[in-house]
């Protein structure tokens, strides 16, 4: 039996899309486990001189306002206004350039941030019990990526990564 060049043709595309759609689903399962291993409960662990652990809240960062902003390249810039609570009996060291990350929707990291002229400094120590005020923008960022920027804190000392809605 003979097959004619259109039932070839026809093949060829039903193995394409078919390859096509296992792309697709695989892209979004490992999108899907990277985006699982970046909500990290916001809860530190704390070791005692006798090894026994216990809980306590680490350092809250709640997103107070937000403002984007087209800039003469084309590209736009988010200016983030947001507030640290240190609910710990300790002082906390915070600099937003090393523990603030902002991803895009396929978890691509934008490393480019400044600070505003204002007050707003790179590095703080958050006292026990205060909570601060503090102004970081992140410039570059394309349109399609605007919607979906996810903000990640990384604590100092750990590999753990806590998502905070912006």
């Amino acid at each position: 039996m003979k097959v004619s060049k259109i039932e070839k043709s026809l093949n060829r595309l039903v193995g394409v899309i078919t390859l096509i759609a296992v792309v697709m689903v695989v892209s979004v399962m490992l999108l899907a486990n990277y985006t699982a291993k970046l909500s990290v409960s916001p809860v530190a662990k704390i070791t005692s001189v006798l090894g026994v652990s216990t809980t306590a809240s680490s350092l809250d960062i709640q997103i107070i306002n937000k403002n984007y902003q087209r800039l003469d390249s084309g590209q736009y810039s988010l200016s983030l206004t947001y507030q640290l609570t240190n609910h710990t009996n300790t002082d906390i060291n915070f600099t937003a350039p090393i523990n603030l990350f902002a991803f895009d929707s396929i978890g691509n990291k934008i490393y480019r941030s400044q600070y505003p002229t204002d007050s707003t400094t790179p590095a703080t120590l958050v006292t026990a019990g205060a909570t601060i005020t503090q102004r970081i923008i992140f410039t570059g960022l394309d349109r399609s990526s605007l919607s979906s920027l996810k903000l990640i804190y990384q604590p100092n000392d750990s590999d753990d990564s806590i998502l905070i809605d912006i």
